[in-house]
This record gives structure tokens, sequence and C-alpha cells, in this order.
């Protein structure tokens, strides 16, 4: 697919008829020597006519009257033909209507010819030549492209960010990530306000080469600059989780639900995930049951049971009561009211534990059936219905898994009860 380069052109200060001045030096460490003469005048200039034609082609250039601005050109090309300075800076406007119609290739020609004909300044050249990386980069010729970078940032005291975000493009666009890292930080740093896309850039690279440490520092960078963006949150805390840093994950994750980011199941369980994991069910259970009635999470037996388990957890036995009382709306098995009940002995409400027991059992389907019998004999006793515990406690015997103690306290709610008539008499 064929990309515009108007949009980088333009942002890297380039005008029409490339006649831009630029700042330059010495060759910048790192990148080959300026070869370019910045003292070298004009040579030659334009006629009047070529002027006011010239002028004219620029203005329907401006208008982005391309197909009527090209006849002209072409024609003050041919009229000037053995003048280089006319030729280069007719030739730099056709390029310019050539990029602007995405033929880059015809582009990269014109441009090259302005070049060639030896009549340009240096500084003309040098702002010419970053054209002509652009147009590389956008033709995928990324050896093209790096080749006339390197030379124009030897050439180039001060470099625009967006010329140092090209070269890390092209040399991430030629899968060398590292080496695109250098340039990207230094567009962000030289950048009174760097693009958001431009810290996209860098994120891309440090994962790249996953380097994770440094990506957690890019989207903390994020987080900061665009707060109300749900997805840079969600990524600082998936790479913290992935460097193992859990209390951070939570703590971004937190920081996200507290502004109200946070509005899918997977990331409201994700959130009570880090928190059970780090021991801190009692905001799991705040965080499930809260996204339940809100209706970000559906009311059903896996998330009322998470809900209860977390209450549990947190010893908050009357809130996991509750939540496993819904949780067993949606079951076949007994087996949450099971667990209501020994939360009710917990507490020592016999009563209550007796009836969820009861509700176990018609319900049916218990796992361990015979520690439900046990439950049921305890809070028989305590409530001196002997007769009924030892029932329960010989019915827990019958499981291989409570048979020898289910037999032991029979005997014992025998004896109590033995120990009882003697006391009424």
């Amino acid at each position: 697919m064929k990309k515009n380069v108007l949009p980088l052109l333009l942002s890297l200060g380039v005008a029409c008829g490339g006649l831009l001045q630029t700042s330059v030096a010495s060759a910048v460490e790192g990148f080959p020597a300026c070869t370019l003469d910045f003292k070298k005048k004009p040579s030659g200039g334009l006629d009047e006519k070529t002027y006011k034609k010239l002028t004219g082609a620029q203005e329907l250039l401006g208008k982005e009257q391309y197909g009527q601005a090209l006849p002209i050109l072409q024609e003050l090309l041919t009229a000037n033909a053995g003048k280089a300075y006319a030729e280069a800076t007719i030739l730099q406007n056709i390029g310019w209507i050539h990029a602007a119609r995405n033929d880059y290739r015809k582009a990269v020609d014109a441009m090259q010819r302005a070049i060639n004909t030896g009549a340009l300044p240096g500084q003309v050249v040098q702002s010419t030549n970053l054209n002509l990386a652009s147009l590389h980069l956008a033709m995928d010729d990324y050896p093209g492209a790096l080749k006339i970078l390197s030379n124009w940032f030897g050439c180039e005291k001060a470099p625009k960010p967006e010329a140092w975000l090209m070269l890390s493009q092209v040399y991430a666009q030629s899968n060398r990530y590292k080496e695109a890292i250098p340039p990207a930080v230094k567009a962000i740093e030289t950048s009174p306000k760097p693009k958001e896309s431009w810290y996209q850039h860098l994120l891309g690279l440090y994962w790249e080469t996953n380097d994770f440490q440094k990506a957690a520092q890019t989207l903390r960078s994020l987080v900061e600059i665009y707060p109300a963006q749900k997805r840079y949150w969600t990524q600082l805390s998936g790479v913290y989780a992935r460097i193992n840093d859990d209390k951070n994950a939570l703590a971004v994750l937190e920081l996200a639900y507290r502004q109200n980011l946070l509005d899918k199941e997977s990331e409201l369980r994700q959130l009570a995930s880090f928190y059970a994991f780090l021991d801190v069910p009692y905001k799991a259970a705040q965080v499930l049951e809260k996204a339940i009635k809100d209706g970000k999470l559906p009311g059903n037996e896996k998330n009322w049971n998470a809900v209860a388990t977390n209450w549990r957890s947190a010893r908050e036995f009357d809130k996991a009561i509750v939540a496993f009382g819904e949780a067993a709306k949606f079951s076949d098995s007994g087996e949450y009211y099971f667990l209501m009940a020994e939360m009710y002995n917990d507490k020592e409400n016999w009563k209550a534990a007796i009836a969820a027991l009861q509700n176990a059992f018609k319900k049916g389907g218990l796992k361990n059936a015979g520690f439900a019998y046990m439950r049921l004999g305890e809070a028989k006793m305590h409530l001196g219905a002997f007769k009924e515990s030892i029932n329960a406690f010989q019915s827990a015997a019958k499981y291989d898994k409570t048979a020898k103690v289910g037999a032991q306290w029979a005997s014992y709610a025998a004896e109590r009860e033995k120990i009882a008539d003697l006391l009424k008499k």
C-alpha cells in the first residue's frame, strides 16, 4: 500500500521548491563526514518570464491543482534546458507534484536530477536529500533511505525530532530494532510535544527487543500524558506482570479501576485475581460483587462462587453466605448449601446450619456427604436433639472418609444423651 509522504515532508519543514534554509555544521558523531559545500551560492538565477510562470505553477500546486501545474513546469523545463539552476528549481517542483500524487519513483527521479545539476546551494541539497529519504522510505527502499539519511545527519547541526523519528522508522522497517531505539528516544527527547504515535513506536521497539523494563518506562510516560487511555494502563499492568512485579501490576490496574476505566469482564477478573493472589481477598470480593451488581459481570454460578470464596478468605462470613446462596441458585448440586452450613456452624448459628444442610441433602450431588452428616450431627447435638444427632453421625459412619470419626461421635452423642436424661430426673 502506498504511503502519503506529504504530511511527513511538511512536518520536516520542507518548502515547495526545496528552498528552505537548514541548520548545518560539521559531521555528527556516528554519521559520515559532511561533503556538502554550504558556502556555495546559487549558480545562475531565473529570468523574469520563468520566475512568473514558476510562481503561477507553485500557486496551483498550493491549491492541489497538480494536473494544471505539471504541464506548465514541464514546458518551463524544456524552455530552460541548459540553465542548471533553473532546471534544478523546476525539477524540485515537479518532484513535489509526483510525491503529492504518490508517484514516488518519478518524484525521486526529479529530485535526484535537481541535485545532479550541481547548481543548488548546499543547504538546498540538504533539504532535498531529506525529501529523498522520505520518498525511499515510502517506497520501502530502506537501504536507500538509510544511506541518504546517514549522509543528511552527518551534515545537520540540529536535526528536527521528525528526522530522528524517520531514521528510527528506517531501522525498524529493516528489522534492526536495537539500532532503531536511540533515534526514537532522541525524537521524543528533542520534541517539545512528542506525538502519541512516537511513544507507541518506541514501545513497539522495546517489545521487539524484549526490553520490558524500558517498555514499562515508556508506558508510564503514556499513562501520565494520556490518563484516559485505558489500553496504556492495562498494557503497563501486563508488562509488570511479565517481569514478575505483581505489586505494581496490581497498583496500575487499581488506579485504572478507580478512574472507572475497567469495564470489560476480563479486566475486572484480572484485577480481582491480582487482589486474591496478593492476599487481598476483601478487595477481590468487592470488585467482583460490584461488577455483578453493575451488570459488568454476569450473575452466574461461577462469578458468585468467586465472590463468596473471596469473602470467606477475608473471613467476612455473612457476606460469603449470601454470595454462596446466590451461586446455589444456578447449581444442581447442594455443595454451596454445605459451604454455607459450615460457616453457620463456625458462627454457632445451629438452626441456620441445619436449614442449609437440609437444602444440601435435598439438592444432592455432594462431594463428601459424610462430612455434611458430621456437620448436621454437630448442629443437632448443640441444640440438644441427641437422637437426631446420633442418626446423623451414624449416617456419616457409612462413608469411608468419615466411617471412624462418625462412629466415635455417634457414641459420644449417645453418652451426652444419657447424661442429659439423668439430669432431667
